[in-house]
């Protein structure tokens, strides 16, 4: 048996994206009356909503890491009678499976990532006819998230990562009232660059050709 080293990284850097109410159509609610769920980008007070914070992540074993990422920005919704703005803090842990080994040596990988975590919530809801106040929520919730997402070298240090997917609050008053639904998603697509540090290597046994001839 001999060992043999792997590049092992910790990548640390910022990051900034977009925030997407994706909105869960008509809502039933207990009382019998039927609601509808806020939606981004969508009328004249749901803007593009952007995001910006920080991310990490810690290479471990031959093709999985451990990330951690910290997105601060305010999200926004509309339907046709009432619109919101929310600031949210959102703070995830997750775990990434790569689909090439860290010893690739190519300059692009990709990864799935599972996340959990908690997301704070600063929400204020408003009527469209004029404006005015509706409803205030805060509070924090715990959420999930499937990404996928591409890791770029630009050099031996620097790196481009982007990623996309949904992230569940378990909080429905994220936008500004509690329909008492189990919560709400959203869409978020981050840009970041990250500095990569070198932390050793990831040691795996192989076995050689003179141990194998030994067993014989």
């Amino acid at each position: 048996m001999r060992a043999k080293a792997q590049n092992q990284s910790f990548n640390v850097g910022v990051q900034t994206g977009s925030i997407y109410d994706i909105g869960t159509g008509v809502i039933g609610q207990s009382n019998g009356v039927a609601d509808v769920d806020l939606k981004g980008w969508k009328g004249d007070y749901a803007k593009f909503d952007f995001g910006y914070g920080l991310t990490a992540s810690l290479d471990i074993k031959t093709r999985f890491a451990l990330g951690f990422d910290i997105l601060f920005g305010q999200i926004t919704g509309q339907s046709e009678e009432q619109y919101y703005e929310s600031s949210l803090g959102i703070y995830d842990l997750s775990f990434r499976t790569y689909f090439r080994p860290h010893t690739d040596t190519s300059r692009v990988r990709g990864y799935v990532s599972l996340g959990m975590g908690i997301t704070s919530y600063d929400a204020e809801r408003y009527f469209v006819l004029d404006n005015g106040l509706f409803s205030k929520t805060n509070g924090v919730g715990l959420n999930n998230s499937v990404e996928l997402g591409l890791m770029i070298g630009l050099s031996k240090t620097v790196k481009l990562q982007i990623s996309s997917g949904i992230l569940h609050t378990y909080s429905d008053a994220l936008d500004g009232y509690d329909n008492l639904k189990a919560g709400d998603p959203i869409m978020r697509t981050n840009v970041g660059l990250v500095y990569s540090f070198k932390t050793g290597g990831i040691v795996e046994n192989e076995a050689s050709e003179v141990d194998e001839g030994k067993t014989e």
